[in-house]
């Protein structure tokens, strides 16, 4: 399963210190960070997502193949609101119309491109054009009950900036 830390979330560092995540940052050229809080001192620190080694208790790595730069977990984590993975069927908006995508690949800290948040590549469902979204413009999540409004919310650091 491939996850992004949101805020809130409790990770260890591979020195295993304990932290708490207050948000994303792109701002690392080495990659994609959180800023995140000692839970005893309250000093806040930014680290790098290759610097993690659990969150919420639980081990991860940093992807590669279908998703770049993201976290990837042995199993299931649970989650208020599930991050769409490859292979998903999502509906989205591109150029004001709602289409249905089929999730290839998920990306994060494309080069050259400032503050470009998650990509999501998918492939539209009836042409087999490969687009790329970013996670203001998904309207559904394969068909689940789905609220766009708590899903942008909740990963809200890592959408498109100045997206709608």
């Amino acid at each position: 399963m491939f996850i992004v830390p949101v805020s809130g979330d409790n990770i260890e560092t591979l020195s295993g210190l304990p932290l708490r995540v207050l948000s994303y940052t792109n701002y690392r050229t080495d990659g994609p960070a959180v800023i995140a809080e000692d839970k005893s001192s309250g000093i806040t620190q930014t680290i790098a997502f290759d610097e993690i080694a659990k969150l919420n208790d639980q081990k991860v790595k940093i992807a590669t193949g279908k998703a770049t730069k993201l976290l990837e977990i042995d199993g299931y984590l649970k989650r208020e609101q599930p991050l769409p993975q490859p292979g998903d069927t999502i509906e989205a908006k591109v150029d004001e119309v709602v289409g249905e995508y089929i999730i290839s690949s998920l990306k994060l800290h494309v080069r050259n491109r400032l503050a470009e948040g998650l990509i999501i590549k998918a492939e539209d469902a009836e042409f087999g054009d490969e687009v790329e979204l970013s996670i203001g413009q998904i309207e559904d999540i394969d068909g689940e009950l789905f609220n766009k409004k708590k899903f942008a919310a909740y990963y809200q650091d890592y959408d498109k900036k100045g997206q709608a």
